[in-house]
């Protein structure tokens, strides 16, 4: 485990550099530069941009795509950037440049890309409009007045949503709380569209503001008292959410903003991350259902909002261990100019973890330590996928065994490679792969010898077509790092199917007795099972960005089938099993035991 280390005080001298170097970058630009990653399009933007763009290309399976997101994230980046250099420095060259994108952004006509239809486009740039309105003191009067004739706009365009989808809310909550359809308006656009209006609102002394305030408040505890039954989006989609709530609380009655930050729930997105992270690199979080790290960190910014609120020494040490780079222009600013150091920073403790949507064994948080993540949830939200029971298992800052980790959203062969039948670890049993959340929350336990257990019920995530007989997962976690895998069925499918995904960058080495799995300064990840090993095959699947495939398919002849993982530089000596008995790597690994020790 990390030693405690005292917080640095009073400001963060690297955030500041990294926030004055990214601005530096953005000074010369005369293009914003736009990834659309997910379906392959990069594409240019002359700056200032004066008006949301409206792009003639088509996307394979989507009728209305929402090109306006991916902008708004770069341009917000941008514009941030610039202005927090031209307030932290009095930058002359900064200044004037975001004056311009500014004055552009203000000018927009409309900053909803379909008219019927929620807008992150539109909460971001409320967002941007209102933080330079708000704390930016070079701002011209003129600019300014720009800008708030754009925040009223943005606020004119957003109410007739935020009345339909939240409008009733505060004052029906108890019956709405109780509408299952009422947790599909919590899906993160219309929330993250309600807290952009209420900033909005609240940078024009609108006197709507304490209404929009208010029900947006109503809106967030429900948010978290949902959460208690499961509802996530993932640690993207909930640290999206979070990073505009962490905007907005600073404003909200001291009273209302008690409410939401010492609700039992409100932790939920520290566990996550924090349960989730590589060891070695906490950044990294395991990309379970649709989760990319670096694509979307928009939960570590989260956290770097949110610190103020929270009396947690798990925070204080994570931000201490969250790259710089991975910090939006905002976060590196609340960070760098932060007078309260906090209280003392201490790593978060090993073992069996819940992470919400995923159960985590783990040695610690160290790169030599070794971390298993499998997936188990009941959420109904799209972001998370059909995936419980799949594993990932991380050391060295890597996820090493993993999963695609995203949703490719063209309908082409890599939209099937991560969202697919064979997009998961979970066995296929009899062709099926699973087509329903419906799993309780893991059984997780500490066994003698500071094994680690995990134990998930997969039987009613598959369909009727997969027979009578449907899986529980178990897994071990020994304190050296073997990770052993029992997928147990009350009696033998007529044939199971597996697909282990690795890292995109390993190299893999096949032998008679186990596979390996080389990656660049990791230990080589040995792999074994006792399923007909000679039936297995690695394989690239069609779509994938790189990641090598392990596949097996079998008519299994025992209830059990064991699969062994670990980290060994040479290939590790023959496993044996006796039905519910493994012997791997010099342990003996015993399910019924296993699960006496467990309910005792």
């Amino acid at each position: 485990m990390l030693a405690a280390v005292p917080i640095a005080m009073a400001t963060s001298s690297s955030a500041l550099s990294t926030l004055r170097a990214r601005a530096n970058g953005f000074l010369n630009e005369t293009i914003l530069r736009v990834d659309y990653y997910r379906i392959r399009r990069k594409l240019a933007f002359p700056l200032p941009v004066k008006a949301l763009p409206q792009i003639p290309l088509t996307v394979t399976g989507i009728e209305r795509y929402p090109w306006s997101i991916w902008l708004a994230w770069e341009l917000e980046e941008r514009v941030s950037s610039l202005g927090w250099l031209a307030e932290l420095d009095s930058n002359d060259a900064a200044r004037r440049t975001a004056e311009s994108d500014l004055e552009a952004l203000a000018s927009w006509p409309v900053y909803r890309e379909y008219a019927d239809m929620p807008s992150l486009c539109l909460a971001h740039c409320s967002r941007l409009m209102a933080l330079a309105v708000r704390e930016w003191g070079w701002l011209s009067p003129a600019t300014r007045r720009r800008l708030e004739d754009g925040l009223r706009r943005s606020v004119a365009e957003a109410e007739p949503f935020f009345e339909k989808h939240f409008g009733a809310f505060a004052e029906r909550r108890a019956g709405l709380d109780a509408d299952p359809q009422t947790r599909n308006r919590f899906h993160n656009i219309p929330l993250i569209e309600g807290i952009g209006l209420a900033l909005a609102a609240r940078a024009l002394g609108d006197g709507r503001a304490e209404r929009f305030d208010h029900v947006m408040a109503e809106v967030v505890a429900a948010l978290l008292a949902f959460r208690r039954d499961g509802y996530t989006e993932g640690v993207a989609y909930d640290g999206y959410v979070m990073d505009f709530v962490g905007e907005w609380l600073p404003g909200l009655a001291p009273g209302a903003r008690s409410a939401l930050t010492t609700h039992d729930r409100f932790t939920d997105l520290l566990d996550e991350t924090l349960a989730l992270g590589a060891p070695g690199a906490v950044a990294e979080v395991a990309e379970l259902s649709d989760v990319e790290p670096a694509r979307m960190p928009h939960h570590l910014s989260a956290h770097v909002k949110l610190a103020p609120w929270l009396d947690d020494p798990r925070l204080p040490w994570l931000i201490r261990n969250i790259p710089d780079e991975r910090l939006s222009a905002t976060a590196l600013a609340r960070l760098g100019r932060r007078n309260d150091p906090g209280g003392t920073p201490a790593p978060p403790a090993a073992g069996p973890l819940d992470a919400r949507y995923a159960a985590v064994l783990r040695t610690g948080w160290e790169a030599d330590d070794v971390a298993v993540a499998m997936a188990a949830s009941n959420s109904p939200m799209g972001h998370i996928h059909f995936d419980n029971g799949s594993l990932v298992i991380g050391t060295r800052g890597r996820w090493v065994l993993t999963d695609p980790g995203y949703q490719q959203y063209m309908k082409t062969r890599e939209r099937e490679f991560t969202t697919g039948p064979r997009a998961h670890n979970a066995p296929l049993v009899n062709g099926c792969a699973q087509t329903a959340k419906e799993t309780d929350r893991p059984l997780l336990a500490t066994l003698p010898g500071g094994v680690l257990f995990a134990r998930a019920n997969l039987t009613r995530c598959y369909p009727s077509e997969a027979g009578a007989s449907l899986p529980h997962r178990n897994a071990w976690l020994t304190p050296d790092g073997i990770a052993a895998v029992a997928d147990e069925f009350p009696e033998p499918p007529e044939r199971l199917a597996w697909h282990w995904h690795f890292h995109p960058e390993a190299f893999a080495e096949t032998g008679t007795d186990a596979f390996g799995f080389h990656l660049s300064g990791v230990t080589p990840l040995r792999v074994q099972t006792t399923a007909p090993a000679a039936k297995a095959r690695v394989l690239r699947l069609p779509g994938s960005r790189g990641h090598l495939t392990l596949a097996l398919e079998c008519a299994p002849s025992t209830r059990i089938i064991w699969w062994v993982f670990q980290f060994s530089p040479t290939p590790p000596g023959p496993i044996s099993a006796d039905g519910g008995e493994l012997t791997a790597g010099g342990r003996r690994f015993s399910l019924a035991e296993t699960l006496k020790s467990a309910a005792g």
